[in-house]
């Protein structure tokens, strides 16, 4: 059963099965989805290690949970499908967007 997701202390929660996050935040329940988040992890986790699939596979779903918190997004499993590939072909997270500095005028 899919946790239910407040905030994204419960996205990087170590206790639970990151396809079961993945299918929290984006609300697809069906096999198809799924089963591609499987296959997919399942072959990072050979490739680079099980912690380190883990962390990009949870920070892609962080991202995505943070892009429909701010604004409509359509087909979110298919956006994280996406996140994903890129994520895994650069071996690294993808890049958190940081607000630019606010210049102080007195």
């Amino acid at each position: 059963m899919p946790p239910e997701i407040t905030d994204y202390c419960d996205i990087v929660d170590p206790d639970i099965d990151p396809i079961l996050i993945a299918m929290a935040v984006t609300g697809e329940r069906a096999k198809l989805a799924w089963g591609y988040w499987v296959k997919t992890l399942n072959i990072a986790r050979r490739t680079m290690g099980r912690e380190k699939a883990e962390q990009i596979f949870r920070d892609c779903c962080s991202a995505l949970y943070g892009e429909m918190k701010s604004e409509e997004c359509q087909k979110p499993g298919a956006k994280l499908n996406i996140k994903l590939q890129i994520a895994y072909s650069l071996q690294r997270s993808p890049q958190r967007v940081q607000p630019p500095p606010l210049d102080c005028v007195a």
